[in-house]
């Protein structure tokens, strides 16, 4: 008995010591940068991986992406899950440009940044929620009125592309 009660607090403090050796360090320039996006608004964030509530999860073939700019809200993103009244073939999905609703931020545990706004579109309206780690990882909830809720994670892009990011204040 106690030989097994030994093997086991070992095994615990192997599988514990690799878990936190592969920790990633938070490097000090992308958590400046990544907070400096956040708080300007001008940030993109791109998906690699999506969890369906009623599915197994997955990687994701294509460039999906969210990025806010200003007030404003892109989001080119696919959804697999049940539309509730949503017309087949005609909807578009979690692809929109919208203006934002009621951008809230606040702090979480360890350096996280939790963001959440909502959106409306013709055909449903989401409630957008952002968890930001210091390492430029991102986790993103979408709930809507009309469909399933749907999870993603992936990186912000710590280079984005469009033209007002590049313009001075």
């Amino acid at each position: 008995m106690k030989r097994l009660i030994l093997v086991l607090l070992t095994t615990v403090a192997c599988v514990a010591a690799v878990a936190e050796a592969k920790k990633k360090p938070v490097d000090e320039v992308t958590s400046a940068l990544v907070s400096e996006m956040l708080d300007k608004r001008l940030y993109k964030v791109d998906f690699n991986r999506v969890y369906p509530m009623s599915a197994p999860s997955f990687m994701l073939d294509n460039v999906y992406y969210v990025s806010v700019i200003g007030d404003r809200v892109e989001s080119y993103l696919p959804y697999f899950g049940r539309a509730y009244g949503v017309s087949y073939g005609g909807d578009a999905g979690l692809n929109f440009e919208s203006q934002m609703i009621n951008y809230t931020e606040k702090e979480g545990r360890k350096g996280r940044r939790i963001i959440e706004f909502g959106a409306q579109t013709p055909d449903d309206n989401f409630t957008y929620t952002l968890t930001i780690y210091p390492t430029g990882e991102v986790q993103l909830n979408v709930l809507a009125l009309r469909r399933q809720g749907i999870t993603f994670s992936g990186m912000i892009d710590l280079d984005p592309d469009f033209e007002i990011l590049r313009m001075e204040e």
